[in-house]
């Protein structure tokens, strides 16, 4: 009997199957066919609301703009007028200030020649009053014993001589103090002038801008006068575009209309829209519960084909026995069998049929869907991707030949079988140095696919560049597949890999992430538990060396000692590091994490087993080269390989890793540190940026641009004529504005011929009344010339008086030194003296002031025509003539008097 005889009858299909339809349902249809006229309609009615708020928008706007643009202008014609006559005011006030600091300078400057004159006189007369004191002095000394009494009298005018002089030098000095106050005050009024001659021409500049503006205002008041048929125009022009306005209201409300009824439409559309996919929702659910049907029965008739092939069997086994007591063999027994076998033998194929099937699906979805897929992403992002699963395969293929590797030999195993060898060292090496590169390539693949969009895109022809790592990795895996491993080729070939992963690693330090993070953890836990590895088997090597020695002496002994202890240290830290390797690269897998920090001691961890590698490496190439049959050799390596090893440093090392390992091992099985790795994905933000550059509508825009420089062509018509009707409106108001202006002069000019004409009469009532005036005038200017000569008399006398008082005193002094003879000048310093006098005379005479008057044209002018250089001039002109004079009289010693 075959197997499909025995099998039973097939399920009927599911009702709910039975109920779906296999076309497309009529509410799609209907839905289809109303939906295209409608959304005509919507996008002409959007149209045409759209341009009906565009013109209301752009009437209320030329209505807004004219109300302001009157308004300003009415603004800035008052403010020029107001500051017209402020810089009036400003200009007339900055010239009487000028006046006034010209008119105090020249007061200062004969108030300063003045006390410099009487600073002179009082130094002349100080000197001669010195002359007198000697003299007075030389007769005393003279005549001191005939004349006492005169000169008791000497004394006491020396007295007095000195109080004067002491009196005469408390005066100077106080007039050099006024005049270095009045100096001071002068320059800074020099100044104050020089800032006021500034602000002088600004104000200058202004008033000329003024009075252009307000030529330029006159200008358009003529204009003005002439634009009563202009308005006539522009008021025709407004009526119209105001009959225009109302116009474009109605179209504006029955456009509104339109959009109602545009927004019920949308409402409708909207809810069966949402009520199709509420049942399209529904039938998927539907569809779901079938499917889920479906595998259920699929799992029921394998269990019924599973039971039957049981059962089939068990048939078969009693078919056997019976045969076999019976003594024959029926021919019928071997059809069932043989049959049975086949099935068993399709049945082992179906799991790969299946999966055949799926990848065939997979492969054919994946070109179906490439054809949706945006142009963009297949010219940058699909390259970018594949670096990062290049990484990954990278990452998984070291990965794969490092588990290979280790699964063929347990270090412990022949660490406790002393079973070590040199190989061993290598392979241990050898893994490290793949677990490095997977290790990195990992880290790579983690930041590339959590750093910026930039970055990702940045390494998207990484998987071209290095396309050699994955075929060398792919190499070695096939020869450890066909046993033809070389272990010396594939440490060259990671040799060769890890520095181009390690540059890559060292050009992504700046986006650090937590899946970064995540990934050099697993990484650095297992690189610490391939170290301990390599630790174990090299120590193990070593002290299995030393150890073979048959008389070893009493340094090697204790060495021995030592190197046991070190391999039971290193094989305590084992099972934590393994642990910890397998815990951490399950979190890894499932996208979880140790906090960083409660992990702060790992990369320190990774550094101290190195450096402990680094030292048993050495250690166990320096024994390994020898054989153990020659004990001299052995003996004399073992000794220079451990000349140079501070044991009991290396113990302290190890005991730290093993405590550090036991440390980190709890720490990282602790749940309160583990945390969730949540990154953003560049792939996600490049697809948001596809999508949104697909929904970009250019042909739309580029119509919408068109659309706008119309409108805005339009736009700029209106305010041009908009322009144009203020202008002559301003204009009417200025000539209204100018008429009342007459008016009011008009009125003020008969106001002032009434006064003119009062101030006549006035005028000719005090014309009347001059005579006696004058006579009484007359009367009392001989009066006043009586009282001023009677006043002139009374002083001469007062003076005479006073004066013969001072006579007197004077006469009782001694008599002057007379000055010694000059001698007569010669002709040359007679001629030389006459320019010299005219010179002084001149400058005697000019005018102490300066010119201010206004800047050329140009804008520039020199120094020397500044107020401030004027001044220096006219200084050093007086210096000149002063040393010339003071020249002249040092050459003939001429002695002055005041």
């Amino acid at each position: 009997m075959k197997i499909e005889q025995a099998q039973d009858p097939a399920l009927p299909p599911s009702p709910a199957k039975q109920a779906l339809p296999d076309e497309k349902p009529d509410t799609f249809i209907e839905a289809d066919i109303v939906q295209e006229p409608l959304l005509q309609q919507l996008h002409a009615l959007e149209e045409k609301a759209k341009h009906a708020a565009d013109r209301a928008a752009a009437a209320e706007q030329r209505c807004a703009e004219t109300q302001a643009a009157n308004a300003q202008e009415s603004f800035a014609l008052s403010k020029a007028n107001d500051t017209i006559a402020s810089l009036q005011d400003k200009i007339e006030e900055l010239e009487a200030n000028l006046e006034m600091a010209m008119l105090d300078r020249e007061m200062a400057e004969e108030k300063t020649e003045s006390l410099e004159q009487e600073v002179a006189q009082l130094k002349e007369r100080t000197e001669e009053l010195a002359l007198e004191l000697e003299l007075h002095h030389e007769q005393a000394t003279a005549e001191e014993v005939a004349m006492p009494v005169e000169q008791a009298q000497l004394q006491r005018q020396n007295v007095r001589l000195r109080e004067a002089l002491a009196k005469l030098r408390d005066l100077f000095h106080e007039t050099d103090e006024e005049q270095k106050r009045e100096i001071g005050a002068l320059r800074k009024e020099l100044a104050e002038a020089g800032k006021i001659q500034t602000e002088y021409e600004g104000v200058c500049d202004a008033f000329a801008k003024a009075k252009h503006v307000a030529e330029e205002l006159r200008a358009q008041a003529d204009l003005a006068e002439h634009a009563e048929e202009m308005l006539e125009q522009l008021t025709e022009q407004n009526g119209a575009l105001q009959a225009h306005n109302e116009s474009l209201l109605a179209e504006v409300q029955d456009l509104e209309t339109l959009r109602a009824v545009n927004d019920e439409l949308e409402e409708t559309h909207l809810e069966t829209e949402m009520q199709l996919q509420r049942e399209l929702d529904a039938r998927q659910e539907h569809l779901g519960a079938l499917r889920a049907e479906k595998q259920a029965h699929d799992a029921q008739l394998a269990d019924y084909d599973a039971t039957l092939g049981q059962f089939r069997e068990l048939v078969t086994s009693l078919t056997r026995e019976l045969a076999s007591l019976r003594g024959k063999e029926p021919e019928r027994v071997y059809a069932p069998t043989l049959d049975v076998k086949a099935t068993k033998m399709h049945q082992r194929a179906i799991p790969s049929a299946l999966e055949q099937l799926d990848a065939e699906q997979l492969r054919k979805q994946l070109c179906i869907t490439r054809a949706y897929v945006p142009p963009a992403f297949w010219s940058v992002d699909y390259d970018a991707l594949r670096s990062v699963l290049f990484y990954e395969r990278v990452a998984r293929l070291g990965r794969i030949i490092c588990e290979t590797l280790a699964s063929g030999t347990d270090v412990q195993e022949q660490l406790l079988a002393r079973a070590l060898d040199d190989a061993l060292v290598r392979e241990c090496m050898l893994r490290h140095a793949l677990a490095h590169a997977a290790a990195l390539a990992q880290q790579i693949a983690a930041v590339l696919g959590s750093a910026p969009p930039d970055v990702f895109i940045a390494h998207a022809q990484d998987h071209i560049e290095m396309a050699h790592m994955e075929q060398q990795l792919r190499e070695a895996l096939t020869t450890l597949q066909d046993d033809r491993f070389e272990e010396s080729s594939c440490a060259q070939t990671c040799a060769r890999i890890v520095p181009l992963l390690e540059s890559v690693s060292a050009s992504l330090q700046d986006y650090e992430t937590l899946a970064d993070l995540a990934a050099k953890e697993a990484g650095s836990a297992a690189l610490a538990a391939h170290d301990v590895d390599t630790l174990l088997a090299a120590l193990g090597y070593t002290h299995q060396m030393v150890a073979s020695l048959d008389a070893p002496s009493a340094p090697l002994a204790k060495t021995c000692d030592v190197l046991s202890s070190l391999v039971h240290t290193i094989r305590r830290a084992w099972l934590p590091a393994g642990k910890m390797r397998k815990h951490l690269s399950n979190l890894y897998s499932t996208g979880e994490t140790i906090r960083l920090a409660s992990v702060m001691a790992l990369p320190g961890l990774g550094q101290l087993s190195s450096t402990l590698v680094s030292g048993a490496v050495a250690m166990a190439n320096a024994v390994g080269g020898q054989i153990e049959d020659n004990a001299d050799a052995l003996f004399a390596a073992v000794q220079g390989a451990l000349l140079n090893v501070d044991l009991d440093m290396f113990q302290k090392q190890a005991t730290e890793l093993a405590s550090t390992m036991d440390a980190l091992c709890a720490v990282t099985h602790n749940a309160d540190n583990v945390v969730q790795i949540v990154v953003d994905t560049p792939w996600e933000a490049r697809a948001v940026e596809m999508h949104a550059e697909m929904r970009r509508n250019t042909e739309a825009e580029e119509r919408e641009a068109a659309l706008n420089g119309c409108l805005q062509a339009l736009y700029k018509d209106l305010r041009r004529r908009d322009d144009a009707l203020d202008a002559a409106a301003l204009k009417v108001e200025r000539v209204k504005h100018q008429l009342d202006k007459a008016r009011e002069m008009a009125t003020g000019a008969t106001d002032m011929h009434a006064k003119v004409e009062a101030l006549e009469g006035k005028l000719r009532e005090a014309q009347e009344t001059v005579p006696s005036a004058v006579q009484d005038t007359a009367q009392h200017v001989v009066g006043v010339y009586d009282l001023r000569r009677a006043l002139d008399t009374l002083r001469q006398e007062n003076m005479y008086l006073r004066s013969s008082a001072h006579l007197e005193k004077l006469a009782q002094l001694a008599p002057l030194a007379t000055p010694p003879p000059t001698p007569p000048p010669c002709a040359a310093d007679v001629e030389a003296l006459g320019p010299l006098h005219a010179r002084t005379l001149r400058l005697a005479t000019l005018p102490r002031v300066v010119n201010v008057a206004q800047t050329p044209e140009k804008g520039w002018r020199s120094v020397r025509t500044m107020p401030r250089g004027q001044y220096v001039q006219q200084m050093e002109d007086c210096a000149r003539v002063a040393q010339s004079i003071e020249a002249l009289a040092q050459r003939y010693e001429v002695i002055r008097y005041p």
